[in-house]
């Protein structure tokens, strides 16, 4: 949501048809284009633009896509989509959502205004049927980012929609914005402002951020976000009825609408609901790698053939590579800027062959040296032999060594330009922060899927924060940032009595070289996340001899490779 405004601001469908209807084929049409504006069911304004197929044919209907905007992105942010869809035989009707810009009323966020402004839409185009050629049978919901949300949000409203693509959207709002309850502040407060500065934003957001910055009433924001969040039971339940198709496209740095595990958990919500889904998980922040496909003609960028393929599946009933591909597909980090992309497929999440295998290794104290060990632990419950020291204590301090990035602004050079997050870790300042590393890897490793921290940790306060950070550690000793998590605890901690914690990181998709180690870092403060404390006499102490265990997703040869290719 928020990436996509800076970037682009920087950067810059229910009549009855008549039998027999024809389907348009693989022609490509001239496109005509109209700007024209919605009346919605309470009289709000909504501007919109309309791509429109010419056709001479009056018995030809066209599939129709409607497609809002995305937080703080005006109605010409589909342009290029609009254009290459309609070429090849859809209505792409692109409308601002209101609130934003030239379209009436105040930001609904999503609540049941803006699903009531879908069905609205859907009665203008249902209007327009016999003039644009829209085959009323045959409609979808698209966007990115806000839109990505309000496309499901409308399909589990009306049900002429057919098919929805969220694309760098939300499941679950409250966990967007509150990862194991810390609160992604940088990324809530960039929002808030750019909304501010681009729309008619209600009170209503901010007392809700205010509230999970504090930690109180989030019972209250659970309820507000569960009437926004199509992976809650009432939402899903409707969508479930009707068994709407859903096509899903994340990336796995998007810190904005991205919890650590969201796009695989709003995926199984659906599957376990009965809806058909495919997850696309890309390397990449918030909207980045839908940007391109919007912004340069001609250059639609993986993201938005595999969205157009499913169109054609599920809107034309074309045979499309999609129909029988693997459901999930995930990009594997490239080793560097200049390495050919690789995608991996998976059948089903877990996957039900030996394709993943969750691997745990257990956390050992550091002793008379810097670093503790990471040692695999043989089957599934495997014994794990005595560690020494049976504990390690950290200090709270905002600069331990450890980090996540500066900010916004690591995240676009780790991702787009190949400039790692890195940690030295003869650097790192052992009194405040904990390092643990593997034996060197006799084997190149792949991970994909959700890290996962289970750390048995004793607070001197009742209030703390534990950030875990995960590593591909070279010879030099230097870890490159694979993956990281917070994990908060508001005043519900008993100063000097043990609790066990788990950190969920952020999911990923990676290979760790031969020769390097895994390294895992723990400290109490990161740029990134509201802090539960930060009291400069704030202890920590983490606990061993088996109760504290890092288990990883590794790839076995039992999950497909793609290369990367744009029309398969």
């Amino acid at each position: 949501m928020t990436f996509v405004s800076t970037v682009m601001s920087l950067l810059l469908c229910t009549v009855a048809a008549i039998p027999p209807l024809q389907k348009p084929q693989s022609d490509s049409y001239s496109v005509q284009m109209h700007s024209v504006t919605v009346t919605s069911w309470d009289g709000t304004r909504l501007n919109a633009r309309a791509a429109v197929p010419s056709t001479s044919n009056s018995s030809l209907r066209f599939p129709c896509v409607l497609m809002s905007n995305s937080w703080g992105i005006p109605d010409v942010q589909y342009a290029n989509v609009q254009e290459s869809w309609a070429s090849q035989g859809y209505v792409v009707f692109e409308y601002e959502a209101r609130g934003w810009y030239t379209s009436e009323g105040t930001v609904s966020l999503g609540n049941i205004t803006d699903q009531k402004d879908v069905s609205a839409i859907l009665d203008y185009l249902t209007q327009q049927a016999s003039e644009w050629h829209i085959d009323t049978r045959a409609f979808a919901s698209c966007g990115v980012s806000y839109g990505a949300g309000l496309a499901v949000l409308g399909a589990a409203h009306d049900s002429r929609i057919v098919t929805a693509l969220s694309l760098s959207g939300w499941g679950n709002l409250s966990r967007a914005f509150d990862s194991a309850f810390g609160p992604n502040r940088i990324w809530a407060n960039l929002l808030i402002g750019s909304g501010e500065a681009t729309a008619r934003l209600p009170p209503t957001l901010q007392e809700m951020w205010d509230r999970l910055n504090d930690n109180t009433q989030l019972d209250v924001v659970r309820t507000w976000a569960n009437l926004r969040s199509a992976s809650a039971p009432d939402l899903l339940s409707q969508l479930a009825a009707r068994r709407v198709p859903i096509f899903i496209s994340n990336n796995f740095e998007d810190q904005l609408f991205t919890h650590a595990a969201d796009p695989f958990d709003y995926r199984q919500a659906l599957h376990a609901a009965g809806l058909p889904t495919y997850l696309l998980l890309n390397q990449g922040i918030h909207a980045s790698a839908e940007v391109p496909g919007m912004v340069f003609p001609g250059s639609p960028g993986l993201v938005w053939e595999r969205a157009r393929q499913w169109l054609d599946w599920h809107l034309k009933g074309q045979a499309s590579p999609i129909a029988t591909a693997p459901p999930i597909e995930i990009e594997v980090r490239r080793p560097s800027l200049f390495s050919r992309n690789k995608y991996l497929t998976f059948g089903s999440w877990p996957p039900t062959t030996n394709a993943l295998v969750s691997t745990r290794y257990t956390l050992s104290g550091r002793g008379d040296g810097r670093e503790g060990g990471l040692t695999r632990i043989a089957g599934a419950s495997g014994e794990v032999a005595k560690a020494t020291p049976p504990s390690d204590t950290i200090s709270f301090s905002y600069t331990s060594g450890l980090s996540a990035g500066v900010p916004l602004a690591s995240s676009v050079f780790q991702v787009e330009l190949e400039v790692p997050i890195v940690a030295v870790f003869g650097l790192v300042n052992t009194k405040h922060a904990t390092l643990y590393t593997s034996e060197p890897l006799a084997a190149p490793m792949q991970l994909c899927g959700v890290p996962n921290v289970t750390a048995q940790v004793t607070s001197s306060l009742d209030s703390f924060q534990l950030i875990a950070y995960l590593y591909d550690v070279n010879f030099l000793g230097i870890g490159t940032l694979i993956s990281h998590g917070p994990r908060n605890v508001w005043r519900t901690g008993v100063p000097g009595q043990a609790t066990q914690l788990d950190i969920v990181m952020r999911g990923l998709c990676v290979e760790i070289p031969k020769g390097h180690r895994i390294g895992l870092g723990l400290d109490m403060w990161s740029a990134l996340y509201t802090p539960a404390s930060d009291d400069s006499s704030l202890t920590l102490m983490i606990d061993y001899d088996g109760k504290s265990v890092l288990e990883l997703p590794i790839v076995t040869d039992g999950a497909a490779t793609l290369g990367h290719q744009s029309d398969a």
